[in-house]
């Protein structure tokens, strides 16, 4: 055996660095920096949340607002050409006190019974009156065709209406407009060319006699 070795040091073993994670102080910072980042990451969930919520919210709204505009569609789709009924009136506003009515009248010695015609109640008020009724037009209408008047069986017999109709997307300058007075009636032939919306409209200018009168629209026409 060499004695030379005897009584030297051993050979040198690598040293293994330690694990930092085993000091407490190193461990509960590591857990606290995790809690931060799951509560940060918790806090741009919701907010994401949120924010789809109401992004989801407006778009139900634009879908209702769509439904509406549709519905008005369809009807005028499915509205027929011909006649007008009362009772597809989209909206209307009555004369003073009186409203639309579809009952019979009798304008410049010719019955009708097809119409509609607004009665002025002259006892009620000391103002003059406007009142309007609204139509979709439907599809495939180029022309509007009808009769406006007063009734002659009305109580007055000193007063002078303005019968106007317009295209209801445009009130400053009406389609066709006639002033009548007792008794009077004009016939109206209308290009619908265009237009969505109708709107029949009648507006007392006088009335001396301060007395009830009918005034409105006979045999009103959609046509192709």
């Amino acid at each position: 055996m060499d004695d030379r070795h005897a009584g030297s040091r051993p050979p040198n073993r690598a040293i293994m660095p330690s694990n930092p994670l085993k000091s407490p102080a190193l461990r509960k910072r590591a857990r606290l920096t995790m809690e931060i980042v799951l509560l940060l990451a918790t806090i741009v969930g919701s907010v994401a949340a949120v924010m789809a919520l109401g992004q989801r919210a407006e778009a139900v709204n634009m879908v209702q607002t769509v439904t509406f505009e549709n519905d008005d569609l369809i009807e005028q789709i499915d509205n027929p050409l011909g006649f007008i009924e009362l009772d597809q009136n989209r909206d209307s506003e009555s004369c003073g006190n009186g409203g639309w009515d579809a009952d019979g009248v009798q304008y410049a010695g010719e019955s009708y019974t097809r119409g509609f015609q607004c009665s002025f109640d002259a006892y009620s008020s000391s103002d003059l009156d406007t009142g309007f009724i609204d139509f979709l037009v439907p599809t495939g209408a180029t022309k509007l065709t009808g009769l406006a008047g007063n009734d002659q069986f009305s109580e007055a017999g000193d007063m002078s209406v303005r019968f106007s109709i317009y295209d209801s997307s445009d009130l400053t300058a009406p389609l066709w407009t006639t002033d009548l007075g007792v008794n009077g009636a004009q016939d109206f032939d209308i290009d619908m060319t265009g237009v969505y919306r109708v709107r029949f409209e009648v507006t007392a200018l006088s009335d001396a006699d301060r007395k009830w009168y009918n005034s409105g629209f006979a045999d009103p026409a959609f046509a192709a």
